[in-house]
C-alpha cells in the first residue's frame, strides 16, 4: 500500500490517502480524496495539480498514478464551476462507475479459444488465448482425435513486455478477423498472429488495450518509434 498528500488549497487543509496500486487512475484517486472530505458529490468543482505544476495546469484524470511522477497533489477548487444540476451528478458518476468497470473487467482472469497462426508452410493450431492483469497465457488445445502431439508449448507473456495488440485484417470470409500481440523479447519486438470470430478479436484487443492504458507506456512508446523509423525507412526505398 501507499500514502498519497492531498492539499486542500481551499481551507489549507490536507488528507493522507491510501492506494493500492500505482497503476490506478487519477479519476479514482479524485474520488478518494473528495469522498474522504465528505465533497464527493462536487466531483466536478475540483480539479488536482502536481505541486510542482503552474496554477493552470492539471492533472489529466485519465492518465495513471504512477505516471504523474508524484505522490503530492494539490486539490483546488474549479472557480468557473459553481454549481451542478442532477444530471451532471449522474453523468459524472457514471463516468466514475464507468473506469472503476474498465479497470475491474481489464483484470479479469477470462480465455479464449482462437487459432494461433504459424506461417504460410503450417497450419493453425487452436489454442487457449489466457488474459489477466499480470500475464497473457497461450496454451495449446488437447486435440481429443488427434493422434499427433501438438508440437507448440505453453507460453506466458508478462503484460510489462506486452507493447500493442491490433486488428490486422476483419475483412476475412465468415466473419474472422486477424490480430496480432506484440511483445518485447531481449532488445527485440517479436509477435504472435491469431485468428478469430471478428467480436472475439475485438473483445480481445479491447481488453489488453485496458490492462496496457493502465500501466506504464515505455514498451508501447519504444514498440510505436521503432514501427515508426522502420516505416520510414521502407517510404525512403
Amino acid at each position: 500500500n501507499f500514502l498519497l498528500l492531498s492539499r486542500f488549497l481551499e481551507n489549507n487543509g490536507y488528507s493522507l490517502v491510501k492506494v493500492e496500486r500505482m497503476d490506478v487512475k487519477m479519476r479514482i484517486i479524485l474520488n478518494k480524496i473528495l469522498k474522504k472530505r465528505s465533497l464527493l458529490k462536487k466531483t466536478s468543482m475540483y480539479q488536482l495539480r502536481r505541486e510542482s505544476d503552474d496554477h493552470d495546469q492539471f492533472v489529466d484524470l485519465d492518465s495513471t498514478l504512477e505516471s504523474t511522477g508524484t505522490m503530492t497533489f494539490h486539490l483546488v477548487k474549479n472557480a468557473q464551476v459553481r454549481t451542478m444540476t442532477k444530471t451532471d451528478e449522474r453523468d459524472q458518476y457514471n463516468q466514475y462507475k464507468k473506469a472503476i468497470n474498465d479497470e475491474i473487467l481489464s483484470t479479469q482472469y477470462k480465455s479464449y479459444n482462437v487459432l494461433l497462426v504459424r506461417g504460410l508452410f503450417a497450419s493453425s493450431t487452436e489454442v487457449s488465448l489466457g488474459i489477466h492483469g499480470q500475464k497473457i497465457e497461450i496454451d495449446p488445445v488437447a486435440q481429443i482425435k488427434s493422434h499427433i502431439f501438438s508440437k507448440i508449448k505453453p507460453v506466458s507473456l508478462d503484460v510489462s513486455n506486452i507493447a500493442e495488440c491490433e486488428i490486422t485484417d476483419d475483412n476475412k470470409t465468415g466473419g474472422r478477423a486477424l490480430f496480432r500481440i506484440y511483445f518485447k523479447k531481449s532488445e527485440d519486438f517479436k509477435h504472435y498472429e491469431f485468428e478469430a470470430s471478428r467480436h472475439v478479436a475485438n473483445e480481445i484487443v479491447s481488453k489488453i488495450y485496458n490492462i496496457l492504458k493502465s500501466r506504464s507506456q515505455l514498451v508501447r512508446a519504444e514498440f510505436l518509434n521503432t514501427k515508426e523509423k522502420k516505416g520510414g525507412k521502407a517510404k525512403s526505398r
